[in-house]
């Protein structure tokens, strides 16, 4: 069997789709069982991918979203373990040996979670904790984004770590995140209900539920830019995070009718204010084109 599969999901962005690929094709790592989703891209992604030697590739017609695509890859691929890469990640040479030597000697873990970089090389949050009903309406209401250093984003984000040593943790980012086989045959794959954002969470919370470890590794490092391929999906993309939030928050709050219900209700009202946004800014567009 091969050790480590690699799967790629892709939305419209194919220069960086080939320099993701380009960075899984090194001496170092060897041959890997490489796999990209294509979720119905225009811009030439699939056909670029269908010329590089040693890539298998997958032609969705339109975007099914992130889980079911990598859903698609892991069935097919057939690795020991399962390695999930966004497009805009590029790891660095040695991850996948890494990867595979750290769960090696890690037999009670389910999934690993690499060193993420932020293009300028410093250090990006890829470790989270299980957020509190708190911390989860302060993410739903955008304070956390509004102001990032409150002390309930730093908690949740573990910001306040310097990512430098292993450890074990409650999530870990599915841009570049390794999977078990075996945990995966326990616990499933990612739930297809995720169409983007939070279906790793929700992974790394069956996979813990179901008894596995999930850790850290500081030697396998990549660098990921973030966000492009959901600035693709702009359409697909108005609700999303809003509603993986609202799906991972109920799941973790099953047989909590209260806490599921103030999620419910901070989450749909964050959804219908946003409907009313969108619909105010193309409203204006409309108008300064009409007036022109």
């Amino acid at each position: 069997m091969v050790d480590l599969s690699v799967i790629v999901v892709n939305y419209n962005t194919r220069e960086l789709l080939l320099k993701c690929i380009e960075a899984l094709q090194t001496p170092e790592d060897g041959a890997l069982d490489v796999w990209v989703v294509d979720n119905g891209s225009s811009d030439g992604s699939a056909d670029a991918v269908a010329a590089c030697p040693g890539v298998h590739l997958i032609r969705n017609e339109g975007n099914r979203g992130f889980a079911a695509a990598c859903n698609q890859g892991i069935r097919l691929s057939a690795g020991r373990y399962v390695l999930i890469i966004n497009s805009d990640t590029f790891v660095e040479a040695g991850l996948p040996a890494a990867v595979t030597k750290f769960m090696d000697g890690h037999p009670d873990v389910g999934a690993v979670g690499c060193k993420l970089l932020n293009p300028d090389g410093t250090v990006q949050a890829s470790c989270f904790r299980t957020p509190s009903l708190l911390q989860a309406v302060l993410e739903l209401s955008g304070c956390n984004a509004r102001w990032p250093n409150n002390r309930f984003n730093r908690a949740f984000r573990m910001l306040d770590w310097d990512y430098d040593t292993a450890r074990e943790v409650d999530c870990v980012a599915g841009a570049c995140m390794a999977v078990r086989r075996e945990t995966i045959e326990q616990v499933g794959m990612l739930d297809e209900h995720y169409f983007l954002y939070f279906e790793d969470f929700d992974w790394c919370r069956r996979i813990r539920a179901a008894g596995w470890k999930i850790l850290y590794c500081p030697d396998a490092r990549a660098v990921h830019i973030g966000g492009v391929s959901a600035a693709a999906a702009k359409r697909e993309m108005a609700t999303a995070p809003l509603e993986g939030l609202r799906r991972y928050m109920c799941a973790v709050n099953d047989g909590r009718p209260l806490a599921r219900a103030m999620i419910v209700f901070t989450a749909n009202g964050w959804m219908a204010a946003s409907a009313v946004k969108r619909a105010l800014v193309g409203r204006r567009m409309r108008y300064g084109r009409d007036s022109a």
